[in-house]
């Protein structure tokens, strides 16, 4: 049997919420996936807190030494700072550019985009 190997080279993390029963009671969905392929490379439910990112970057982690590992790897999130907590945690010994996609909008309209 052959395997054929992916390369992750823009990784693309973000999140988005949903409720059960109540609007009250959020349940967040962080997602990460390749940006070239739309491959998603994993998802973690939870809070959006530093340890719902954490256990998300661990999971890539695990899934990047499981590949081939990753090489000059680009990362995007949005200003979220749990993202830049849990990679600065976990990829210590792995090369990474990080951007971060500071989005403004007025009135549910998009009148901005910075990155930092």
């Amino acid at each position: 049997m052959s395997h054929t190997q992916i390369e992750i080279t823009i990784l693309q993390m973000d999140e988005l919420w949903s409720f059960c029963k109540a609007k009250s009671h959020q349940l967040w969905v962080f997602i990460a996936f390749d940006a070239t392929s739309k491959f998603w490379i994993g998802f973690e439910l939870g809070s959006r807190t530093n340890h719902t990112a954490s256990r998300l970057v661990a999971q890539i982690k695990r899934f990047g030494n499981v590949v081939s590992g990753f090489s000059h790897l680009k990362i995007t999130t949005d200003k979220l700072a749990a993202y830049k907590n849990a990679l600065t945690k976990h990829f210590q010994e792995i090369k990474y550019h990080y951007l971060q996609i500071v989005k403004r909008r007025v009135k549910r309209q998009l009148v901005q985009k910075m990155f930092c």
